[in-house]
């Protein structure tokens, strides 16, 4: 234990201080959705955030300053407003000036425009997977990869199995009307044509005449990224009779569960797993493995931690420019930003087995 947590803050560049000299307080600002559709996902970012924050406590916290987390719920689920109200809520304490969140794209996109307006803060996504987030000003950040590439890598995986028919079951929800255009047109330029495409409105329940549409077309397989809609309407295309393969972009244990075992069999992309000695610390903290987001979040106070410890000061500019010129090996595997304050990352393959995700074998390929 003692050796990750030594090995974690030598890398991260941080002067190691007796526990006296920690005289005042370093205050982050958590934006995580911890209620509703995305709740498994703030949780476990805000469990990551803590084990850090524990972490570099741990040695006398941060140019000597003790780490505090003060967290809000953005209540993604229900839309972008919560995350707008987090983020003033917090904001009104004047001493936060570094921000981890929001968890989801709704969230995200909905605070961004106002982010980029306000000057002396840093925010950084721990799992919003879109350019547009922190493309929108020099001050925001992204440690979860851009999720295009993972939703190419499905349209690859669809060509390379032959199939040149397909659907895609999406909605009008921004991160998933992405993902479903994105996957459109790899698939188009492999060769492939989107026989349908169904983007209803994401509250709706009821998604019968979709499903219906859907296989009406005959598709070889169908490619969810419906990701609020996916257990219902997995479900729902399994009692309608379609057979075929589905793939996905993510997954977590929330849309299996909702699911019963209409996903069982499911190919989808993820990014690869954290660093076996991150999961052990999290095991011993929480007694329970990291779920989705943990280590991104856990990896994001880690670099503002290595940042502000290499230019030694909390000077929003100079912590910014450190951020961008940053090779980091942490939990979630090497960080390194791009111009634009985005990271990226590899996809791979994992398949639903059961209520489990589990690696997709090379030799399950086609099958």
């Amino acid at each position: 234990m003692l050796h990750f947590i030594r090995k974690a803050l030598v890398c991260a560049g941080l002067i190691l201080l007796p526990a006296g000299a920690v005289s005042e307080t370093l205050r982050i600002g958590a934006l995580v959705c911890l209620s509703g559709e995305c709740a498994e996902w703030g949780s476990n970012s805000l469990k990551g955030i803590e084990l850090a924050a524990a972490e570099l406590n741990a040695r006398g916290g941060v140019l000597g300053q003790k780490v505090e987390i003060v967290a809000e719920d953005t209540a993604e689920g229900e839309g972008g407003a919560g995350a707008v109200t987090a983020f003033q809520n917090l904001s009104n304490k004047r001493d936060i000036h570094f921000y981890i969140g929001p968890s989801w794209t709704t969230g995200g996109l909905s605070v961004a425009p106002i982010v980029a307006r306000r000057k002396g803060i840093i925010m950084t996504s721990p799992s919003l997977g879109v350019a547009e987030f922190n493309e929108a000003a020099p001050h925001l950040f992204n440690t979860w990869p851009h999720d295009e590439y993972a939703t190419k890598a499905m349209a690859r995986y669809a060509s390379e199995q032959g199939w040149r028919r397909g659907a895609i079951f999406s909605s009008q929800q921004p991160w998933e009307s992405l993902q479903g255009n994105t996957f459109e047109a790899e698939f188009k330029q492999l060769g492939g044509i989107i026989a349908s495409k169904q983007e209803p409105v994401p509250s709706i329940l009821d998604l019968r005449t979709e499903v219906l549409r859907l296989i009406k077309q005959d598709p070889e397989f169908i490619f969810l990224c419906n990701f609020n809609q996916m257990g219902i309407g997995a479900k729902q295309l399994r009692v309608q009779g379609y057979k075929g393969p589905l793939l996905a972009i993510l997954m977590d244990e929330s849309r299996i569960k909702s699911a019963g075992d209409a996903l069982d069999g499911t190919i989808f992309a993820r990014y690869p797993d954290p660093d076996l000695g991150f999961v052990q610390q999290f095991k011993i903290k929480f007694g329970e493995s990291p779920g989705v987001t943990a280590d991104t979040a856990y990896d994001t106070l880690h670099l503002y931690a290595k940042a502000i410890a290499q230019v030694g000061s909390l000077e929003i500019e100079k912590v910014q420019a450190a951020l961008l010129n940053m090779t980091h090996k942490g939990a979630s595997g090497e960080i390194v930003f791009d111009s634009k304050g985005g990271v990226r990352k590899d996809p791979v393959l994992y398949q639903v087995k059961g209520t489990k995700m589990m690696p997709f074998q090379p030799s399950e390929r086609g099958s």
